[in-house]
This record gives C-alpha cells, structure tokens and sequence, in this order.
C-alpha cells in the first residue's frame, strides 16, 4: 500500500539522541521537538529483556531495545501512567540495512504494563555515539512504505 510522501513529510520527527560519555546506553537528547519522548533513553543492542517466540519474535528478529522513562517536569502523550515510561523493541530491517531497526512506542497503561501506541519509529545511527529516532506518529501499519521513504530521505540528505 503506498501512502502520499507528503503526508509521511508532515508526519516525520525526529529526535537526536547523543551518548552521555562514560557510559555504554544512556542518550540524552540534543536536537528535536521537547515533550514527546523523554529527554533520557537507554538504547541496548546487548543486554535486554527476554521475548518469548510469539508473535513478531516468530518472524523477525530483535536487535535492541529503547527504554526511557520521563521526568516529572516533562509532559508528553506518551506520559500518561505511573511508572511514566515508554518500552520498545527495536528489531532488524533485513531489507534496509543502513537502519538498526524499527519499532512502535509502547506506554505505560493504568496498571503499569506496556501497550502499543501504534507510533511508528525507526533508528538510524550515523555514528557510534549519535541515535536518531525517526518518529512516525499513527503509521506502524504502513511501515515499509515509511522505511522506504525514510531511506531516500536520508541517502538524499548525505549526498555529497
């Protein structure tokens, strides 16, 4: 299915995350829109939390995960339940590698476990210690006519 490039133009953020020195997974953030993800993210291509063969893990493979949780002066859709944090994993595009993957954001809900906001994202690591998040809000089910939108956006950004 393909979808208007304008559209996926109005409906792109992103957000540059830039390693804190010292440490090996905690990124803060230094470019992009405040108040929509956390300021501080924790992204692991290691060490994370066990999927259990169900579902995507069938098919696909987990490559990551992105966990953040949002301060008390920070506000955000995504803020909306105790413990105040997002969760998402972050698994392969074999077809795109110049990505580390893709995932949906996923929330806290009123008992502390995470559902899906349907809010497409893909990262893209342009260096070792720079993460940048492509935020596609809505659009999870239309995930490779985003990925490969987001790829020409890229290529044509670096193009010497």
């Amino acid at each position: 299915m393909n979808i208007n490039e304008a559209l996926l133009r109005n409906k792109h953020e992103v957000f540059i995350y830039e390693l804190k020195p010292e440490t090996i997974s905690s990124y803060y953030q230094i470019q992009g829109s405040e108040n929509i993800l956390p300021s501080r993210i924790g992204f692991s291509k290691n060490d994370f939390i066990e999927i259990k063969n169900k579902g995507r893990a069938l098919i696909e493979n987990k490559v990551g995960q992105i966990v953040g949780n949002f301060k008390v002066k920070e506000d955000s859709q995504y803020k909306q339940h105790k413990p105040y944090a997002i969760f998402s994993s972050v698994w392969a595009i074999k077809e795109y590698p110049l990505f580390t993957g893709y995932g949906d954001i996923g929330i806290s809900n009123e008992v502390g476990r995470i559902k899906s906001s349907k809010d497409l994202f893909i990262v893209y690591r342009p260096s070792k210690d720079i993460i940048q998040i492509h935020l596609f809000k809505g659009l999870v089910e239309f995930k490779d006519c985003v990925i490969a939108y987001l790829e020409g956006f890229i290529l044509k950004k670096h193009k010497p």
